[in-house]
């Protein structure tokens, strides 16, 4: 996304990114047959109880960073919206059904 914005003219330096409310790693468990995708990550997947969580807030920071972005450019919501009831969760309302989801909101 964030090189979307930049191929369009937009200079990373006066870019901000806010990681909205999302499943925490606190809720976002994976399963054995998909943690390959994320082993390149190993700072945002942790074994607890014998499964495993992702940080996808550290994967995004890690990517923006690689990216040249700056820590004080880019902001985290702190909700986890699974935790939080007032956040609509696909995950929590259908456990046995994961999906992939994702927004964006553009400030001209």
């Amino acid at each position: 996304m964030v090189r979307a914005f930049i191929e369009q003219g937009s200079q990373k330096e006066n870019l901000k990114v806010l990681i909205g409310p999302h499943i925490k790693q606190c809720h976002f468990e994976i399963q054995e047959d998909t943690r390959n995708i994320f082993e390149q990550y190993s700072n945002a997947l942790i074994s607890r109880n014998g499964k495993w969580f992702v940080s996808l807030e550290a994967i995004i920071k890690e990517e923006l960073m690689q990216e040249g972005f700056k820590e004080d450019q880019i902001q985290t919501d702190r909700d986890c919206t699974y935790c939080n009831d007032n956040y609509f969760s696909y995950r929590r309302e259908h456990p046995d059904k994961p999906i992939s989801q994702i927004a964006y909101v553009y400030q001209g």
